[in-house]
């Protein structure tokens, strides 16, 4: 290389190094909670074992749009999103439900697919969707449409762009 280039690639490796810096804390944040999130399944089944089995039984299983009826005469827990039925016999429905005007979610319940009595909330919602609005939104106001969005997708590019750049530096 050329003397005349040198103090270029240093300048840029430069700026190279300290942009990677600055942009490394959120990337650290983002693949932490990614990685948190690829376990949810796993550990929310771990917390939650008690609330999603049930005794296997030879009664006919309830529908889900009996489930929904029998959830409703129990309580108000608002319009209903999902409702997740397994083929083992002994595995809880778990009923999922939409957000309210406000923008609130009411926790989710196990029910029991036999008779519709509510088995319990599970333990661990709160904490997932805390992480979620982090890894994506970096709890910042706004959700999918504020300034937190802009700037994971911002670092996303980044990463590439840097990627790309520090091969050619190096």
């Amino acid at each position: 290389m050329s003397d005349a280039r040198r103090p270029i690639k240093a300048v840029l490796l430069q700026i190279h190094s300290i942009a990677g810096l600055a942009l490394a804390l959120l990337w650290a944040v983002v693949g932490l909670t990614g990685a948190t999130m690829s376990f949810e399944d796993e550990i929310e089944a771990s917390l939650n074992s008690h609330l999603m089995r049930v005794e296997a039984s030879a009664a006919r299983r309830l529908t889900p749009d009996e489930l929904v009826a029998q959830l409703q005469k129990v309580g108000d827990f608002g319009g209903v999103s999902a409702v997740a039925m397994a083929s083992d016999p002994a595995a809880a429905a778990h009923i999922r439900f939409a957000r309210s005007e406000g923008g609130t979610r009411p926790s989710s319940v196990y029910v029991d697919p036999y008779d519709g009595h509510v088995l319990g909330s599970p333990r661990g919602e709160d904490f997932f969707a805390t992480v979620r609005k982090l890894h994506r939104w970096l709890l910042l106001p706004g959700d999918g449409n504020g300034i937190g969005r802009k700037i994971t997708g911002t670092a996303a590019i980044c990463l590439i762009v840097m990627l790309i750049s520090g091969l050619v530096l190096r």
